[in-house]
């Protein structure tokens, strides 16, 4: 058993979907890391000050490149389209930042403010669940894969997982979704044997 989780949703809409929300920020991530690479100085001195704000927004920019190639392949179309649409966006801030216009620059900040403080931070997307924890964890390379181990290891299933960072202190949480009360509560009582801090 897999346990997967439908989610029924017509195929147009679907891509058109993705490639919004997952597809163009992969590409958009992998861009701006490659716009830090083109116009780094000599030291280094970009790649050395980007702090927990630049790392959130690109951290996906390291994802497989044989798989991204195939899925901007794939859904092309969709993807231009709604590419199309940011560039005008970004064009449009550039004309509003070249006239000195705060008061626009100012409401784009507002509304996108208010739009993502609208999103559920305790949600994955489609997926509910009510048996969730959270785990404090240092934001370095590993530390997920460490969790996920421990857990496989006493055959704990994870439904969904996601971390919130905390980019003043280098440390996130990291927010893990299981499939049934006993899961999560063995989780729980299991992470906090290894001295993780769990909420």
């Amino acid at each position: 058993m897999i346990k997967a989780i439908p989610f029924v949703i017509d195929y147009q809409k679907h891509d058109n979907v993705v490639a919004t929300v997952s597809h163009l920020p992969h590409i958009l991530a992998a861009a701006l890391v490659n716009l830090v690479k083109d116009n780094d100085y000599s030291d280094e001195v970009m790649k050395r000050v980007a702090a927990g704000g630049f790392k959130d927004i690109t951290r996906i920019a390291a994802a497989s490149p044989i798989m991204w190639e195939q899925i901007c392949m794939v859904n092309s179309q969709p993807i231009n389209k709604i590419l199309r649409k940011y560039i005008d966006m970004l064009e449009d801030v550039y004309i509003h930042l070249s006239d000195k216009s705060s008061l626009y620059i100012n409401n784009m900040f507002v509304k996108s403010g208010e739009y993502r403080n609208s999103f559920d931070s305790n949600s994955q997307g489609v997926i509910i669940s009510k048996h969730d924890i959270s785990v404090h964890i240092q934001d370095k390379p590993g530390a997920i894969s460490v969790i996920s181990a421990i857990l496989a290891a006493n055959s704990i299933s994870i439904k969904n997982i996601g971390i919130n960072h905390n980019r003043e202190k280098g440390e996130g949480a990291l927010n893990i979704s299981f499939y049934d009360a006993d899961s999560c509560e063995m989780a729980g009582k299991l992470l906090r044997e290894y001295n993780y801090t769990v909420l």
